[in-house]
């Protein structure tokens, strides 16, 4: 099962009912966190991978997505890492299912997490209205995430100055989970 982490802004989205208390054992494929904003009036989340900093954007959604959220989440897994080609054995999908079983909690306050999150978010605004023309239908989710999975990320490197790329973490954390 895989802990979603919510900011407070989202924990109001989720409601008590969704969210739960006690965490779980971290996944194989380690914990998320996640975060709310807004494109063209409409609900978009933005989900980390706290080891890899691997993201997911979902783009207009709604609170009745987030009942069944663990088969949302796992097909959109599947379709970015497609996109990414990020290949996995098939042997595999069983432990993918299990691990993006998804119980949202409340936020772990995770700062490298949250920080790099809300650098990507700015970066999305400015993206959305250069290149997506504002428009919600414009905009290719798989495209745009590419974009950040692809981007050099400083807080995956416990040395200031390192970078690292988060596709190429989420592969070899792949290859170590289904390897």
């Amino acid at each position: 099962m895989t802990n979603i982490y919510c900011t407070k802004k989202l924990e109001k989205v989720v409601g008590k009912k969704i969210l739960g208390q006690e965490e779980t054992q971290d996944s194989k494929l380690g914990n998320w966190n996640a975060n709310i904003f807004h494109l063209q009036r409409k609900k978009c989340l933005i989900l980390m991978n706290d080891i890899t900093y691997y993201s997911l954007f979902f783009l207009d959604i709604r609170k009745a997505d987030l009942l069944k959220f663990s088969e949302l989440f796992y097909t959109r897994l599947i379709e970015q890492l497609d996109y990414d080609q990020i290949d996995f054995p098939v042997e595999c999908s069983p432990t993918l299912i299990t691990e993006t079983t998804v119980q949202f909690l409340p936020t772990n306050n995770n700062r490298k997490v949250l920080g790099t999150m809300t650098d990507f978010l700015r970066e999305i605004e400015y993206v959305f209205h250069d290149k997506y023309n504002g428009q919600l239908s414009n905009v290719n989710v798989n495209e745009l995430n590419h974009s950040y999975t692809d981007f050099l990320v400083g807080a995956l490197s416990p040395k200031q100055g390192h970078y690292g790329k988060p596709i190429e973490e989420m592969r070899k954390k792949l290859g170590s989970l289904c390897g």
